[in-house]
């Protein structure tokens, strides 16, 4: 077998021999009221904020509840959902009022789709919320 043959390589992780997988512990502040937006990486877009805000009020979710009080089916919820309605979120941008419907993806799924985005920005914000673990189907490169 020729090592640097790109034939030989591991599909999965291209040869490197690693992935990176999300962080839950780096995406949810447990301890956060979901008023506080206990999604991390929600908490930097305006628009995200009150859209999790309304699909929390529209599923009737206790906004003085804490993350980690909630149900599991109710963080699921957050956190996985795929399907929403539209929600008509009013906002302001660089001092200027924005509206825009969005659909509520949950934060793990979102998360998901910027970690196997191909553009690279939006690849390497997900990084930050991920760690480095073994490829799982070449054991790191192991034999």
């Amino acid at each position: 077998m020729k090592l640097n043959k790109p034939q030989n390589e591991c599909p999965q992780c291209k040869g490197i021999g690693s992935a990176y997988k999300l962080d839950e512990t780096k995406i949810i502040n447990v301890k956060a009221r979901l008023e506080e937006i206990p999604i991390l990486p929600l908490k930097e877009y305006e628009s995200f904020r009150l859209l999790f805000l309304e699909f929390c009020k529209y599923r009737q979710l206790d906004l003085h509840k804490t993350f980690e009080t909630l149900s599991k089916e109710q963080q699921n919820l957050l956190l996985y959902v795929d399907e929403s309605p539209l929600f008509t979120i009013k906002y302001r941008h660089n001092k200027k009022a924005r509206t825009r419907n969005l659909k509520y993806k949950g934060a793990m799924s979102y998360m998901q789709d910027k970690l196997y985005s191909n553009k690279i920005s939006i690849y390497k914000e997900a990084l930050k919320y991920s760690k480095e673990i073994p490829c799982e189907a070449c054991n790191g490169g192991q034999k």
